[in-house]
């Protein structure tokens, strides 16, 4: 069963999503300091993205997120959080992107995975996706026709 925020009819893609490996912190959102007005940050974990588009993203949580919260994705080598970077798995992994920090909500549970609807993606970061997601996009298309004109040995 899957487990929804949104109702069915709402649960339509708008954009053109991708199959990516791309690396992420995810930070829980548990609210803002009410001194600072900062976000306060609960548990996070690192996620490798199985799809990406300009909505959002799916990754594997393994239980570790619970539908409706708000998140916080942080790239290699954009993260702030002090537990991020005590992560020894972190610096594991890079990313050929340059974006920033991205806020999102997850939407959706299933199998060990769960949906992140960006909601607040600035227009830096979604310049640098639809770029990501096109050329992703350009090379199936390529890799696919090539595959159709090669004939079959039997």
């Amino acid at each position: 069963m899957i487990n929804k925020v949104q109702r069915q009819e709402d649960n339509r893609r708008k954009h053109m999503r991708v199959k990516s490996r791309l690396h992420f912190c995810v930070s829980v959102i548990e609210g803002k300091d009410t001194e600072t007005g900062k976000h306060r940050y609960g548990n996070c974990i690192c996620a490798t993205t199985t799809d990406i588009s300009i909505g959002g993203m799916c990754i594997p949580d393994a239980g570790k997120l619970e539908l409706g919260q708000r998140v916080e994705l942080s790239p290699p080598g954009k993260m702030t959080q002090p537990a991020c970077l005590n992560c020894e798995e972190a610096y594991l992994h890079k990313n050929h992107l340059d974006l920033t920090p991205i806020a999102g909500r997850i939407v959706w549970q299933e199998g060990g995975r769960c949906g992140v609807q960006f909601t607040n993606l600035s227009r830096r970061n979604e310049n640098v996706l639809s770029k990501f997601i096109w050329e992703e996009h350009l090379h199936g298309v390529r890799n696919s026709k090539k595959q159709s004109r090669t004939p079959r040995k039997f």
